[in-house]
């Protein structure tokens, strides 16, 4: 599956099994970024050391997957979390600002949208046009 950003703005997208961002473990990855393997570091006083295969532009897509399961298999409710992050954001606060003072915007991602998208026959992509 993967969420197309349909900002003005470069995101960063994390996941999460539960709807809390303090559970974000993984963000996802830019469908024409280059493997690094270097992964953000989560520490409270800290900026995220992000890498540019972790940025989606405005227009592209981010990816998420997970390996011989159904999307959200592991999710109780089976609902995907993803915590977007302005770019701008992510680089000028702290992980613990960022979650703090809520400088984020969620989508939950249901079932039924992952089948209607895949019903439109456009391989499940999931549009982020931001809420605020």
């Amino acid at each position: 599956m993967y969420i197309e950003n349909r900002t003005s703005d470069a995101v960063i997208i994390g996941s999460s099994r539960y709807c809390c961002i303090d559970s974000v473990k993984h963000f996802l990855e830019g469908r024409e970024a280059k493997y690094d393997s270097r992964e953000p570091v989560f520490r409270e006083k800290e900026k995220l050391n992000l890498t540019d295969r972790l940025i989606i532009p405005s227009g592209s897509l981010g990816g998420y997957g997970e390996w011989n399961a159904p999307l959200f298999y592991h999710n109780q409710d089976r609902n995907g979390y993803f915590f977007i992050i302005n770019l701008d954001t992510a680089r000028n606060h702290t992980w613990g600002e960022i979650c703090r003072d809520t400088l984020y915007e969620t989508l939950i991602v249901t079932q039924e949208m992952v089948k209607q998208a895949k019903h439109q026959g456009i391989a499940r992509v999931i549009e982020w046009k931001g809420n605020r």
